[in-house]
Parts: C-alpha cells; sequence; structure tokens
C-alpha cells in the first residue's frame, strides 16, 4: 500500500463534492444544462493545487471502463496489463455496475477492479480517493460515445493533481444520428473539456484521431499513434478446431467473419456476398464469430434464407478460442463500415490467413503493412469481393506460420511494441 497525497482535508472534500455533483446532475441536469460541466472547469483555476511528486517506482494507472466484456478494446488492455504485470499497478473502474465476463481475468492479470455505477456518490468517492494516491500518475480513458463524461473525468484528475491525463479514441467515427440543440452542446463542452485537460490523446489509427478527434491533428503535440498491440500465443500449442463441428462438406473453404454484431460491422453484406457466390457456382460457408444481437440475428436468418444459403452459413457466438478457429479457415472477410484498429485483422495477418476487407481507412492502413490483406470499396458490387476470396484461397496455401508470424512481429503490431509505449506513457514520459 502506498501513502496517500498529502492534501489539506478541505481540498479532498471539495475535490470530491464537486465530482459528486457533476455525475448525480448528469441525468436531469447536466445534459440539459451542459455549462455546467463549464463550471467544473472554471472551479479548476480555484481548486487546483501543486505538490511535490516524487519518482514511482511502479506507476498506478486508472482506467475507466464501462463494462469487461469481450470486445477488442477490452482484449487488447488485458493483454498489456499481463504483458506489463509488475511494471504497472493497474486499476480498472467498471461504470457498468456489474461485474463483466473478463472481470476475473483482468483480476488474474494483477488488476483491481472496482464496480460501482457511473452516476454515483460511491463512484465519486472512489475514484478521488484512488486518483489521491501517491503512486498514481495516470487517468487513462477510453473514448467512444460521450465526450461529455469524459471531459468531467478529465477535470476531475486535473483538480487532484493526476500528471498524465489521457484520451484514447478507439474508433475512426460514430454513426451519424441527428443529436438534439442541448446534446450537441454537450458534446461540444466535452470536446472543449478534452482540449483544455488532456494531457495526451490517442489514436490506435492515423484515422481513429482524424475521424474520432479532428481532422488536424498532427499538429497538436499531444496526439499520437499508438497501435494496439496483439499477443500472439504459442500457436503450435493450440488445438485446432475442428471442422467436423460445422456441416461443411470437404473441400469448401470456410471465411470466417469476427465482430459483435453491430451495425459498424455490417455482417448482411457478407450474406449477400454469399449468397451471389453460391447463385454463380463459387462455394464456400460463411462462419459468423461474435456476440449476436437478437433483433439483428432474426433480420440476418431471414436474408440468409432469402438468398438460399440458411445451410451454408453458421453462428458461433462469443468464443474464446478464435485462434483455433483462423487456424482452421480458409480466409476471412472484414465487411466493416467503421474500425479503429481492425484487432481482428490482424490476429487473422499473425497467422496467415488472407483478408479481404472493406477499404476504409483503418483497413487501409493495417493492409499497407500486410500483403495478405486485400481491401474492397464496399461500393463494388458482390463479384468483385468473391473474385477477391477465390484470389485469397489460393494465398492461404503459399502462407505458411513460420513466415506470418515473422513478419508479424517486425510490424508496428506486436505486443511489445505497444507495452513500451505505454509504459513510459504512463510512468511519465512521451510515447511514441
Amino acid at each position: 500500500m502506498t501513502g496517500q497525497r498529502r492534501w489539506p482535508l478541505c481540498s479532498l472534500v471539495a475535490n470530491e463534492g464537486i465530482l459528486r455533483w457533476a455525475l448525480t446532475s448528469a441525468p436531469s441536469n447536466l445534459q440539459s444544462s451542459p455549462s455546467k460541466l463549464l463550471f467544473v472547469g472554471i472551479v479548476f483555476c480555484g481548486a487546483f493545487m501543486f505538490r511535490n511528486r516524487a519518482a514511482v517506482r511502479v506507476p498506478g494507472v486508472v482506467h475507466v471502463i464501462s463494462t469487461l466484456e469481450r470486445g477488442g478494446m477490452e482484449m487488447r488492455t488485458l493483454e498489456l496489463f499481463r504483458a506489463l504485470r509488475g511494471s504497472i499497478r493497474p486499476v480498472v473502474f467498471q461504470t457498468s455496475g456489474d461485474r463483466g465476463s473478463l472481470s476475473q481475468l483482468f483480476e488474474e492479470a494483477g488488476c483491481e477492479v472496482v464496480t460501482l455505477r457511473f452516476r454515483s456518490h460511491a463512484f465519486a468517492k472512489a475514484l478521488v480517493k484512488e486518483l489521491s494516491r501517491a503512486d498514481v500518475t495516470t487517468l487513462h480513458l477510453h473514448v467512444a460515445q460521450g465526450r461529455m463524461y469524459a471531459g468531467i473525468l478529465l477535470i476531475a484528475a486535473a483538480l487532484v493533481g493526476t500528471p498524465t491525463r489521457v484520451a484514447h479514441f478507439r474508433s475512426e467515427g460514430r454513426a451519424h444520428e441527428r443529436s438534439s440543440l442541448k446534446a450537441s452542446a454537450a458534446e461540444l463542452i466535452g470536446r472543449l473539456s478534452i482540449e483544455l485537460f488532456a494531457t495526451d490523446i490517442i489514436g490506435v489509427s492515423p484515422s481513429s484521431l482524424s475521424g474520432g478527434w479532428k481532422r488536424l491533428w498532427e499538429g497538436d503535440p499531444r496526439c499520437r499513434v499508438i497501435p494496439s498491440g496483439i499477443d500472439v500465443p504459442l500457436l503450435e500449442r493450440e488445438t485446432a478446431f475442428s471442422r467436423t463441428v460445422l456441416p461443411v462438406p470437404d473441400g469448401v473453404p470456410v471465411v470466417l467473419h469476427v465482430g459483435r454484431d453491430v451495425a459498424a460491422k455490417n455482417r448482411m453484406r457478407a450474406i449477400e456476398i454469399l449468397g451471389d457466390a453460391r447463385s454463380s457456382g463459387h462455394e464456400f460457408s460463411l462462419v459468423f464469430v461474435g456476440r449476436d444481437d437478437p433483433v439483428s440475428h432474426a433480420e440476418l436468418l431471414s436474408s440468409a434464407s432469402s438468398c438460399g444459403v440458411s445451410e451454408h452459413v453458421f453462428f458461433l457466438g462469443q468464443r474464446s478460442d478464435l485462434w483455433a478457429l483462423f487456424k482452421s479457415c480458409d480466409a476471412m472477410l472484414n465487411t466493416s463500415f467503421r474500425e479503429g484498429l481492425p484487432g481482428a485483422i490482424l490476429e487473422a495477418t499473425a497467422v496467415g490467413v488472407p483478408v479481404v476487407a472493406s477499404s476504409i481507412p483503418s483497413n487501409e492502413y493495417v493492409s499497407s503493412f500486410f500483403e495478405s490483406v486485400r481491401t474492397v470499396s464496399l461500393a463494388e458490387g458482390n463479384g468483385v469481393w468473391i473474385e477477391e476470396l477465390q484470389r485469397a484461397y489460393k494465398r492461404r496455401r503459399s502462407i505458411t506460420l513460420a513466415h506470418a508470424l515473422k513478419q508479424f512481429s517486425e510490424s508496428p503490431f506486436s505486443l511489445s511494441d505497444a507495452s513500451r509505449a505505454f509504459l513510459k506513457l504512463w510512468s511519465g514520459g512521451r510515447a511514441g
């Protein structure tokens, strides 16, 4: 246990009170009156206090994550904590109020998991107490929707004097949704708070910063790209997934489509490609991996039936044996509208699986490093996609696991590179 900072009692009480007010007012007052967040920022000018900071051997790093369920961001964060075990003291505040399926794995990786609802006095008290510890160097926020709340937390960290305050962008944009004037104002003030109080603005790819943050990010010295590192296990020890689980005839290619069932993953287009492929005499079976959405799942089943491919589409749901699945497939198909850094494409590439992907900026970024990743515009007809998949099957036979692992280890997407960059950042240095 490290000691607490020597803050005057009145200052700690004031800081916790401000954060409590901001969080618990959010449902009724904060969103409808975004100027209140600006008030919190103004209070910062009077409340901020400096203290001498001693060198910290093992930095404390506080992450705020909605829920620890299996997903790209959560898995990459878990792998990073495992790689840096003993070098950092990670704490994750899980703000949904419920323990996610990955909570135990995070704890086994040496992480303290605090599960409290975001809009609660208990959360405000626990966060301020943790940020006030003498060894805490960093508040690390994974920013997606709701920049307003990221802004609140960055201000709180500034109030308690947390030296490194990270806004981490993991998506190249959001769905275009019509927003009310009040919601737009809240979003604007949230962005202003990130602009004023974030010491570091990180993107997993160039497009995650240009689309998620701002187009001209290169001119800001706080902004830089740190690709998420992929932890490639000892694949030779993995048990290959048995195709006997699926009623797929010998010689019929198996194509994986990886990602939870959300609109951005565009699963429907994959079924349409399969339908046109089989109607033109090109056989393959399509396997979806990732958490299914009940409503969307019913629509996909209906579409598969309409295309006459119901017997050739398989839904495996959320899996923990993705590496084994990759080893046993012939190609991967990615039809996404948006990504941040396409982790599934990187995982496939690491084990030598050729990929046919949509030509969105993040996929183009990855394809610039790997010849096994080919991109196709979503505006192209399904025939172009089918031709690329046929080329992918042929490439699969020529790619050895050893060559794929070597090429991946020399890319900027290895876990070792990401570990070094984030350890430097969390220790008070400038990553990259």
